[in-house]
């Protein structure tokens, strides 16, 4: 009961094994309503996520961006989602940058 309370209470934890069985088994539907809960999750993944949820971890925003490649790479299909999810890779990536230059005149 534990196990399955975590999974329904972490709905982040079951997508990287549907994606798996959606591919294994050629399942449409089930890799499309994958990459579009990812996608919707992509937007409210903050910064900090980003760099401290597990890199394994679909709650991580690169991981997410790698299954959306790995798994709706090429279905035209999934275009959309996949476009969400790298523009908030993108977004993420170039405040971090942002934040992370020195300052100038600091030194």
């Amino acid at each position: 009961m534990g196990q399955a309370r975590h999974l329904l209470n972490n709905p982040q934890d079951n997508v990287e094994p549907l994606l798996v069985f959606a591919d294994k088994y050629d399942m449409t539907v089930v890799r499309g309503r994958c990459c579009q809960f990812l996608s919707s999750s992509a937007s409210s993944i903050s910064q900090m996520d980003l760099i401290m949820a597990p890199l394994e971890s679909p709650r991580n925003l690169l991981r997410a961006a790698s299954l959306v490649c790995t798994y709706g790479g090429d279905r035209e299909e999934l275009a959309a989602y996949r476009g969400v999810v790298m523009g908030a890779v993108k977004s993420c990536m170039a405040t971090l940058m942002r934040n992370s230059r020195p300052s100038s005149g600091g030194y």
